[in-house]
């Protein structure tokens, strides 16, 4: 009798090995790694942003007394300064964390309170500031790279950071150092110097008795009330200056763009207006004696004009030499 072929065994009927099985989970969290690693070097920011948004921030306030002058130091967030009446520094902390731990607890000397935020471990932490101030308390930065908006403080500001500088209502002397634009907006200070040593704006509507100004590559746009002594330079950009009163001593050079300025009219004003190449436009009455309207360009124009007001006559101020070159 003929014996039948033994039957193949299927799938069900073959055992894995254990060590082939072993292997595959081996392989499989190893791919697990090298996809995170790669992904966390090829684009940190997606897995930070991803982290991110899955941790929330938390939020911490604190009180402090007897505080004369708040320091904001380096930190990885932002900063907002307002002043308010009573006798105490609230600050409010907006602490997001995602690989290492933030270390931002203010440290209070005395009389000065100094704000910071840095991190443990990997630098994936960010604290942003909100600090109320009594009127007329003292506050500096020497911030990295933090923005910083100051709100009638009424106390003397002088910053130093390099991100966007922003400052409203009262202020004491001002004075800021940045890369980014300054935007001053409604300021009322005793003083104003700003320089910015990137390639920031300058908008300013301001009243205070004096202006000074350096701006490496940037724009300024200028409008005063009350400004008696304006000194503005640019390397690159446009200026266009004007103002609600007359102004005692105007000086702005340009190198490479136009200035434009618009001043009050009812009386002469001395100009001394020079371009290199550009135009000049001359629109206002002249006089030997008067308030200084010094003006520079390098190759852009300068023109000069007078504010039109309500009553001027249709006709305008007379005495004035149009285009010259």
């Amino acid at each position: 009798m003929a014996t039948a072929p033994a039957a193949e065994p299927g799938p069900e009927d073959e055992a894995e090995p254990l060590v082939s099985r072993r292997g595959r989970r081996v392989w499989i969290a190893a791919g697990a790694v090298l996809t995170t690693a790669l992904l966390a070097a090829s684009a940190p920011g997606l897995l930070t942003e991803a982290l991110s948004a899955a941790l929330p921030p938390v939020r911490l306030s604190g009180a402090y007394s007897g505080v004369e002058r708040v320091v904001l130091g380096h930190s990885e967030g932002d900063y907002r300064v307002v002043g308010v009446p009573g006798d105490q520094v609230l600050v409010e902390r907006l602490r997001s964390e995602v690989f290492g731990r933030a270390v931002d607890e203010p440290v209070q000397d005395g009389g000065s309170l100094e704000l910071g935020g840095g991190c443990l471990g990997v630098d994936d932490c960010r604290t942003d500031f909100v600090v109320r101030v009594p009127y007329g308390t003292e506050v500096e930065a020497a911030a990295t790279h933090s923005d910083i908006r100051i709100e009638d403080v009424r106390g003397a500001v002088d910053l130093l950071t390099g991100g966007e500088v922003a400052v409203a209502g009262g202020v004491g002397a001002l004075r800021t150092t940045t890369q980014d634009d300054v935007v001053l907006d409604g300021v009322r200070a005793d003083d104003i110097d700003v320089r910015i040593v990137g390639s920031g704006d300058l908008s300013v509507r301001a009243t205070a008795p004096a202006l000074r100004g350096f701006v490496r590559g940037g724009e300024v746009s200028l409008h005063g009330s009350g400004l008696e002594e304006v000194d503005v330079e640019t390397r690159g950009g446009d200026v266009a200056v004007g103002f609600a009163e007359r102004p005692r001593d105007l000086r702005v050079s340009t190198f490479g763009g136009s200035v434009a300025a618009e001043l009050p009219g009812g009386a002469p004003y001395r100009l001394d207006v020079e371009t290199g190449s550009g135009d000049r436009v001359i629109e206002v009455d002249r006089a030997e004696r008067g308030p200084l309207v010094w003006l520079r360009t390098g190759g852009g124009d300068a023109v000069v004009r007078e504010v039109r007001t309500t009553g001027a006559s249709a006709g305008g101020p007379q005495n004035r030499s149009g285009i010259t070159r």
